[in-house]
C-alpha cells in the first residue's frame, strides 16, 4: 500500500470540505456546519444508503460517499415539488457538483483525473471497503440548517505515495468557480 503524506491528508480533507461546504446546500441563504469525526469508526454510521463518486488518475482513486438517510427532512430539502423532481433526482446532482468541485481543485496538483457518475448502494456495501485497502480515511459530519444531517466520507486508495503542497491560499481564499445552476431535466 502507497503512503499518502500528512500534507496531502490535510489538503485533501480542506478542499473537501470546501467543496461541500459550497455546493451541498441548495439556497444561498442556507446554513452548512462540516465538522470532521476524529477516527473513522464505520460501525457509527447509521444512514441506510449511500451514494459514491470516484476521482482518479493512473496513481491514485479517490472516494467520495455521501451516507443518507430517506427520512422526511432529507427527503423533503433534497426535492424539488415544483419542479416534479424527488430526492433521487436531486441527490445525486448535488453529490455530483461536490465532487466536480473537488475535482477541480485536485486539477490544480494532478494531471489526467477522471471522475464518474453517482452511483447508490446500501450500507452493507461499506463492509467491504477494507479489501479497498484506503492509505487514507476521513468522515464528516455535515448538517444543513440545522435539521438535515448526513455523513461524507473521503476514502484515498494510492498506489504509489502521494504527495502534494496544499496552497491554502489559492484554495480556501478563492472561490469556487461557478458552474451554473443545477437543472434537471
Amino acid at each position: 500500500m502507497a503512503i499518502v503524506s500528512d500534507l496531502a491528508k490535510k489538503g485533501l480533507d480542506a478542499l473537501f470540505t470546501k467543496a461541500v461546504t459550497s455546493h451541498l446546500i441548495l439556497q444561498p441563504s442556507d446554513s452548512i456546519q462540516i465538522e470532521p469525526i476524529p477516527d473513522y469508526k464505520r460501525k457509527a454510521i447509521e444512514e441506510k444508503q449511500f451514494f459514491i463518486l470516484t476521482i482518479a488518475n493512473f496513481f491514485f482513486k479517490v472516494l467520495v460517499i455521501f451516507h443518507v438517510n430517506h427520512d422526511e427532512k432529507t427527503m423533503a430539502y433534497f426535492s424539488r415539488p415544483d419542479a416534479e423532481l424527488g430526492f433521487d433526482d436531486v441527490f445525486p446532482e448535488i453529490c455530483n457538483l461536490c465532487c466536480g468541485a473537488l475535482n477541480r481543485e485536485l486539477g490544480f496538483y494532478f494531471p489526467h483525473l477522471g471522475m464518474s457518475t453517482p452511483y447508490q448502494l446500501d450500507r452493507d456495501c461499506l463492509d467491504f471497503m477494507d479489501l479497498l485497502r484506503p492509505a487514507h480515511l476521513s468522515q464528516f459530519h455535515i448538517q444543513v440548517n440545522g435539521e438535515v444531517e448526513l455523513h461524507a466520507t473521503l476514502c484515498v486508495c494510492a498506489y504509489r505515495p502521494l504527495d502534494f503542497r496544499f496552497d491554502t491560499l489559492r484554495a480556501l481564499a478563492a472561490p469556487l468557480e461557478e458552474t451554473g445552476v443545477l437543472e434537471l431535466f
